[in-house]
């Protein structure tokens, strides 16, 4: 699968602009805070992306630490590694990562960091979490 195969949950941190640019590129995306959702905790948008069979989009590396510890159930995340406050370069990640578009295999783990106007992607296929039966 590619990234453009997936539905997206954007969590609480993510510019309003780089929601609106997802949606620019035909995401079907559920903003935490559009939503009313940004007092949810990180397990909580991990089971809300879940259910919804969306991918969490994020600059929190907390989700890092929770999927590869706690091992939940998970669709994908793409963790944007913060270096600026400016949504120009989150933009610049993201057109990007989309430009790459890796080939996916759910549950996945997408790092894309920007440092000296080079972008580097990382893709993690992680082991699905206990089943919910």
């Amino acid at each position: 699968m590619k990234i453009f195969d997936f539905a997206l949950i954007t969590d609480e941190n993510i510019d309003p602009d780089v929601v609106a640019h997802l949606r620019r590129f035909g995401f079907d995306v559920l903003d935490i805070k559009e939503s009313g959702l940004q007092a949810s905790t990180d397990e909580e948008i991990i089971r809300i992306g879940n259910q919804t069979r969306r991918v969490i989009v994020t600059e929190d590396r907390d989700f890092c630490r929770i999927i590869f510890t706690q091992n939940p159930e998970f669709t994908g995340v793409v963790y944007f590694r913060p270096g600026s406050f400016f949504s120009a370069y989150h933009l610049a990640t993201l057109e990007g990562l989309l430009e790459s578009n890796p080939d996916l295999e759910s549950p996945f783990f997408i790092t894309a960091e920007r440092q000296n106007n080079k972008l580097r992607i990382k893709v993690r296929n992680a082991m699905p979490g206990p089943s919910a039966d």
